[in-house]
């Protein structure tokens, strides 16, 4: 049966509404659409387990993934990016000599000093900040859910919030003044999911 268990009525959102496409395209009601909430590793075994027939959201593939599921060809790409806090960044001479550092992209953060970086538990995101040396210096911080990390990243608790690049552009255009004010969105290409 038919049945959410998520405290935002409805699941919003593009995969929810794929959901339901495709189960339309398939000729089943829906009733016949159930769905399950969970991060990428409880999705993978509730696949293995066969207790669901498809994961949706954002599972980037991987080599180690592959092992265990089937990936589909994407519906999306994303890169991942970030919000870098500005009272992060070391204050620049005005001297038209040194020309202002400009931060587009996760990149850019191998050039700052120490910095706290948030990111979601258990992602390619946080599998990208652990696995590249460039990060090493800084100390990573997983959380298990996007609302603790933003709340983290708001309070202070971690310079820099990482995130699916449509995440972090949906934030700036939701709180664009608030967020632009404390913060610069690092979104250029890094490297697709």
């Amino acid at each position: 049966p038919f049945h959410i268990t998520d405290p935002n009525e409805g699941y919003p959102g593009i995969d929810v509404e794929l959901a339901q496409e495709l189960a339309r395209g398939f000729g089943l009601p829906a009733e016949a659409v159930q769905f399950r909430l969970g991060n990428v590793l409880t999705l993978m075994q509730l696949i293995q387990n066969n207790e669901i027939d498809l994961a949706l959201g954002g599972l980037s593939s991987t080599l180690y993934r592959a092992r265990y599921v089937h990936f589909s060809d994407p519906y999306i790409i994303t890169t991942p990016a970030a919000l870098l806090s500005r009272r992060s960044v070391l204050s620049e001479s005005g001297a038209v000599d040194f020309p202002r550092q400009v931060y587009r992209s996760l990149r850019d953060l191998r050039q700052l000093p120490r910095l706290r970086l948030g990111v979601l538990a258990r992602t390619a995101n946080e599998e990208i900040l652990r696995e590249d040396g460039s990060f090493a210096k800084h100390e990573i911080f997983p959380y298990e859910n996007r609302e603790a990390l933003l709340e983290a990243f708001n309070d202070g608790v971690v310079d820099v919030l990482i995130a699916d690049g449509v995440y972090i552009e949906a934030l700036v255009r939701k709180f664009r003044g608030r967020i632009l004010s404390r913060a610069i969105p690092l979104t250029e290409r890094y490297r697709e999911e």
